[in-house]
């Protein structure tokens, strides 16, 4: 899974996870928010995102699935964003470059 994937690279993680919704990511590292207020103070306050890159489109998708439920296998390229949103459309404010998984990966 992502969360896997995640958790793989050896960073410092506070995941809130939730029964009924599934895993977010609170904190990596020092970037975050402790899993108590894992998603802020308010509306405003910034979160993370995760981006899965599509090969097809050449574009970034954003997570619309909890973390810990979204299926990865080889050559996926994930990326993390810490954003805010617009107050209007809820849409992330920062989204990941576009890049090739072989500009990351060369072959």
């Amino acid at each position: 899974t992502a969360l896997g994937t995640l958790e793989a690279t050896g960073e410092a993680l506070e995941v809130l996870e939730d029964p009924a919704l599934g895993s977010a990511v609170c904190k990596i590292d020092e970037i975050g928010w402790p899993i108590e207020s894992c998603f802020g103070s308010g509306s405003g306050d910034p979160s993370w995102m995760y981006y899965r890159w599509d090969a097809e489109t050449e574009s970034w998708e954003s997570g619309i699935v909890a973390i810990d439920t979204l299926e990865v296998g080889e050559g996926d390229l994930l990326a993390f964003v810490y954003t805010t949103y617009d107050p209007v459309t809820f849409e992330p404010i920062r989204q990941p470059p576009d890049i090739a998984f072989e500009e990351i990966c060369p072959p």
